[in-house]
């Protein structure tokens, strides 16, 4: 689900990334990236379980439920990002930083976290990063011991 236009826009503007892997509490690092990810892990399967119900109630038990619609999904997953963190996103567009829309950063961060809702935490994320030529360190999201 992460496009090539993801890439280059994190790119463009660092701050995207660095913002989701910024750490300013006690979460540690990621905790943005991980909280983005944990709404989509938890999202999904939600949207399965609504799917099956309406299908067991409703007439067309084979038409396609939401979770099959990565457009809905996607969306979805935005709209949740932007009402946690959208005045924040909002703020460093008003800034000046970044041009794109908070729309489009929710957007964004979506793709990255659904892709990888199943992982156990960020790491899967860091790698195709890395592996996509973004300067990011191997351990970014893993917690110092001690």
């Amino acid at each position: 689900m992460i496009k090539k236009e993801d890439i280059a826009m994190l790119k463009t503007y660092p701050e995207l990334w660095a913002w989701i892997v910024a750490s300013k509490s006690n979460e540690g690092p990621c905790a943005r990236l991980e909280l983005y990810r944990s709404i989509a892990h938890d999202f999904l399967p939600l949207l399965k379980r609504t799917d099956q119900k309406s299908r067991k109630i409703g007439d067309t038990p084979n038409v396609a439920g939401l979770a099959d619609d990565p457009r809905f999904v996607e969306k979805s997953v935005a709209d949740i990002i932007n009402g946690t963190d959208g005045v924040e996103i909002g703020g460093m567009i008003l800034a000046g930083k970044i041009t794109a829309t908070t729309e489009a950063i929710c957007g964004l961060y979506a793709r990255i976290v659904i892709a990888h809702a199943g992982d156990e935490g960020c790491d899967g994320i860091v790698q195709e990063f890395i592996l996509a030529g973004m300067k990011i360190r191997e351990k970014a999201c893993q917690k110092k011991e001690g």
